[in-house]
């Protein structure tokens, strides 16, 4: 992994897609030191298949919050877990350069959600956020409309199969707080 990341910085490549490597938490982590030292690489696709789990999705946390040159993450179907996703949530809150972050599929849950909404309050570069298939339920539904009246740069927000639909108050709550500058995708 090291001298994937070494290629990465030499020969300056923006983009890298490592999706479906079954890269483990262990290749998470090294994954995550990279990015600790970054100069070039922008968008990073980790999803699908690499089975990050709670540690690697700890790790690429810490590394979120002090990497100033990613502004594209996914992380979809990873198996983070709620402790993945509070990390993340909580690198959300400080870090400055993060456009786009895809958590789909990733067995959050309400927690995570509620976490997640608070970042969104202290977050103003991320622009499209992908929380799908997260088992968020009504509490981290309630706490994402609530947020999204103080957040003014998320632009899409997927927030499907997360036991949001059948609940008409979080519907409208959702629906009222997103105003016409959102894409919600419910």
């Amino acid at each position: 992994m090291g001298a994937l990341f070494a290629a990465v910085e030499r020969y300056q490549i923006a983009e890298l897609n490592l999706m479906r490597n079954q890269l483990g938490a262990a290749g998470g982590e090294l994954v995550a030191a990279a990015l600790k030292t970054n100069t070039t690489l922008t968008s990073l696709r980790l999803g699908l298949g690499n089975n990050l789990g709670p540690a690697g999705g700890m790790a690429l946390a810490e590394a979120l919050k002090g990497n100033t040159i990613l502004t594209e993450l996914y992380l979809d179907v990873n198996n983070l877990g709620p402790e993945g996703g509070m990390a993340i949530a909580e690198a959300l809150k400080g870090n400055t350069t993060l456009e786009t972050l895809s958590l789909s599929s990733n067995n959050l849950g309400p927690g995570d959600g509620m976490a997640i909404a608070e970042a969104l309050k202290e977050n103003t570069t991320l622009t499209s956020l992908d929380l799908n298939s997260n088992n968020l339920g009504p509490e981290g539904g309630m706490a994402i409309a609530e947020a999204l009246k103080e957040n003014t740069t998320l632009k899409t927000l997927v927030l499907r199969c997360n036991g949001l639909y059948d609940d008409d108050d979080i519907m409208q709550a959702l629906k009222a707080a997103a105003g016409s500058g959102l894409k919600l995708k419910l």
